[in-house]
C-alpha cells in the first residue's frame, strides 16, 4: 500500500517537471511565454549596448581611443541599438503610442538641452534621444581650459588636479 502511495507521488511529481517540456503551449520556465522571453533577451541586449556607449564615453574621454574610431564605434553601437529598438517594437502588441513632441510636453517637466543637436531630454537622462550623445555634465580645466567629463580628477591634458 505504502509502495503504491509513493509511486503514485512520484508519477505526479515527474509530470509535474516534465509538463513544460512536452507541452507546446505551457511556455519557458515559470510559464513564460515565447514572446516576453524574446522582449525580455531584447531588452538586456539594449542593456548591454548602452552599458557599452557609456564604456566607450569614458575611454574617449579619458583619451585612450582616437576621435575615429569612437566615432566609428558609437554609430556601430547606436545601429545595433536603433535594430533592437525596432524589434522590440515589432514583437510589443501594438497599443495607441501617446504622441510627444515639444508642445505637447507638460510645463513642469524638467528637460536638458543636447550641445550637439540642441533637442530636449528629460533631466537625468544620460544619452540624448535624438542624436545619442552623452549628456554627462563637464567641467573645465583651470589651467588650459581642457573640458572634462564631470567625474574627472585630473586634467588629460595637462595633468593639473581639478577641484572637487
Amino acid at each position: 500500500m505504502t509502495f503504491l502511495f509513493l509511486a503514485a507521488l512520484a508519477s505526479i511529481a515527474i509530470g509535474f517537471v516534465l509538463y513544460p517540456v512536452f507541452d507546446r503551449n505551457a511556455g519557458f520556465l515559470f510559464n513564460q511565454s515565447k514572446l516576453s522571453h524574446q522582449i525580455q533577451t531584447f531588452g538586456e541586449q539594449k542593456a548591454q549596448l548602452y552599458q557599452l556607449l557609456k564604456d566607450l564615453d569614458f575611454e574617449k574621454d579619458e583619451g585612450k581611443i582616437s576621435e575615429e574610431d569612437y566615432v566609428k564605434a558609437r554609430n556601430d553601437y547606436m545601429e545595433q541599438v536603433a535594430s533592437i529598438i525596432n524589434h522590440i517594437d515589432e514583437l510589443t502588441p501594438s497599443k495607441q503610442k501617446p504622441v510627444s513632441t515639444a508642445t505637447t510636453r507638460e510645463p513642469t517637466e524638467e528637460v536638458s538641452s543636447c550641445k550637439s543637436c540642441g533637442n530636449d531630454s528629460p533631466l537625468g537622462a544620460q544619452f540624448c534621444m535624438s542624436c545619442g550623445i552623452s549628456l554627462e555634465p563637464t567641467r573645465t580645466c583651470q589651467n588650459c581650459s581642457a573640458e572634462l567629463p564631470s567625474r574627472a580628477r585630473f586634467c588629460r591634458d595637462c595633468g593639473t588636479g581639478v577641484a572637487t
